[in-house]
């Protein structure tokens, strides 16, 4: 549940970087397989990657506030 308000939270930074991996995944699973356990394995990689990438904007941004800190 977390993970999918940090991907909403960074929407676009998530879909540009959805984009990318759909064509390295579409590079690896022409290459070397497109049975199903590969696409699976994949699948799991690329939203672990969009996890991780949202983990460390949200991360990132609460060290990167504008403006004084009042509390």
């Amino acid at each position: 549940m977390v993970a999918t308000i940090r991907c909403g939270e960074n929407s676009l930074s998530i879909y540009c970087l959805g984009v990318l991996l759909s064509l390295v995944a579409h590079v690896i699973l022409v290459e070397f397989s497109a049975g199903f356990a590969m696409q699976l394995a994949v699948s799991i990689a690329g939203i672990a990657v969009m996890v991780l990438a949202a983990t460390l904007l949200t991360w990132e941004s609460r060290f990167d506030r504008r403006g004084p800190k009042l509390f």
